[in-house]
């Protein structure tokens, strides 16, 4: 067996990080993939998690991922603490959007009292303990070696495949085939309640099918026809699910998935060539779109690009602007953009719904992280980001580009909407970035157990 100084306490075998790992998996798709309006799916996943975490830690095996990764892991955990820390009524009442709030806690409370950093404490607690699946998607990826990267690739496109045969179930048979409740009557959305972040995932799993075949030294006549068939039904799903920039992804995720296996078949030994994958499927893939603009077939759902004015986003992303502003430098709370909303919102726009999220993750997360958030995000940006310079000098592979990819499209879809709210795609996010953070010495040992 293999030991590093970067081991954490009870390291895992390859073999057991992957059925860990498989499970958070398998109860986070099939629980936490609605939202916070699905709590008691949230808490089932979140259980899950602790227990997978509970069972590798008992084992106490000498291997499993680095310590970079768990830091990374445990950031923005550490985060939501922090916010629950209490402060002097003087010291609370001080910081931008608490002084109203001040003199009603202190008339409930008394004087004196000290109040958590976050305006809701509730709602920080609990984005704290959704962040229990993410820790152990993070870690659990960073353990697997050798054979269980490539089988957790096929396992993913798997899932996509089943979420696209649930969203045909769902487009036949109607509402009994949803699992989570949904405030709108949108497209088929699979495994989630939401139909965009089922376009993210499955944009996901097609590089993830593309990346399976990469992986196959001589990939025979089967497998090249199940990459196949499952890449046209994911891509008819992310059309069912009506999302927009679902198609944008299904574009990059073709064209990407195709440079990396025609890459990997005429360069093995050089590999260098992969690298350059990222760059070409973003400039390929903007250019296919604007080509598919001048199909009529498609222009209906295009143009609803530019019918923005009107919608949501327009509503609310102004006031979410101006509400980061005002919570500026400290921020809400990790998980209270609903509660607070309302604070900044213009009568103007106010009507019978409510905006649950800023659909625009990045916005929202400033709103309730503030100065310190942006501080994590960029030390969790800079552990990632050293450790893929690191592995494409040396070790990377199709699963390496499999996990950069995920993360561009999450955080590209992270711009218009919340993909990472939903405890599920949370996890495919932590599965890429345990790949990315793996040790090269995990890449290359054999699965003990």
């Amino acid at each position: 067996m293999i030991k590093s100084r970067d081991n954490w306490r009870s390291a895992v075998t390859s073999d057991r990080a992957f059925l860990a790992l498989a499970v958070v998996v398998l109860c986070g798709f099939l629980f936490g993939a609605g939202g916070t309006p699905s709590p008691l799916g949230e808490t089932l996943a979140i259980a899950a998690a602790v227990v997978s975490l509970a069972y590798v830690a008992a084992l106490a095996t000498p291997r499993t991922g680095s310590r970079k990764a768990w830091l990374f892991a445990i950031a923005l955990p550490a985060l939501a603490l922090l916010q629950l820390v209490p402060l002097p009524a003087e010291t609370w009442s001080a910081m931008p959007l608490r002084s109203v709030n001040h003199q009603a806690l202190e008339a409930v409370s008394g004087e004196g009292s000290w109040f958590s950093y976050s305006l809701d404490p509730l709602a920080t607690w609990w984005s704290f303990l959704s962040f229990i699946p993410f820790v152990a998607a993070v870690t659990l990826a960073g353990s697997i070696s050798g054979t269980s990267r490539v089988h957790l690739l096929l396992a993913i496109c798997l899932l996509g495949l089943a979420s696209s045969i649930l969203a045909g179930l769902q487009l036949v048979l109607g509402d009994a085939f949803f699992i989570h409740p949904r405030s709108i009557d949108a497209g088929e959305s699979g495994f989630f309640a939401n139909q965009n972040t089922q376009a993210t995932f499955l944009a996901c799993a097609i590089y993830a099918a593309a990346a399976y075949l990469a992986e196959q030294e001589r990939p025979r006549g089967s497998e090249k026809a199940f990459v196949i068939g499952s890449v046209l039904l994911m891509a008819t799903a992310i059309f069912l699910s009506g999302s927009r920039m679902g198609l944008l992804l299904l574009v990059l995720s073709s064209i990407g998935g195709a440079l990396l296996v025609m890459a990997r078949g005429t360069s093995r030994k050089t590999g260098k060539i992969r690298l350059a994958v990222p760059a070409v499927l973003a400039v390929g893939g903007l250019g296919a779109v604007a080509y598919a603009a001048r199909i009529p077939a498609l222009v209906d759902v295009l143009s609803r690009f530019s019918q923005s004015a009107g919608g949501r986003t327009s509503q609310i992303w102004p006031d979410a602007v101006w509400l980061a502003g005002q919570a500026w430098p400290f921020g809400t709370g990790l998980g209270t953009f609903p509660h607070v909303f309302g604070l900044a919102e213009r009568l103007a726009v106010v009507d019978t719904t409510y905006a649950n999220r800023a659909h625009n993750d990045w916005l929202e997360f400033v709103i309730e992280a503030g100065l310190p958030g942006l501080v994590v995000l960029l030390g969790m940006g800079a552990i990632l980001f050293v450790s893929m310079v690191r592995k494409w000098r040396g070790m990377w592979d199709p699963a390496d580009s499999w996990a950069a990819f995920a993360l561009f499209v999450i955080g590209l879809h992270s711009l218009v909407d919340y993909p990472l709210r939903a405890i599920a795609m949370s996890i495919v996010a932590g599965i890429a970035a345990g790949l990315l953070l793996a040790n090269k010495s995990d890449k290359v040992a054999s699965d003990e157990i």
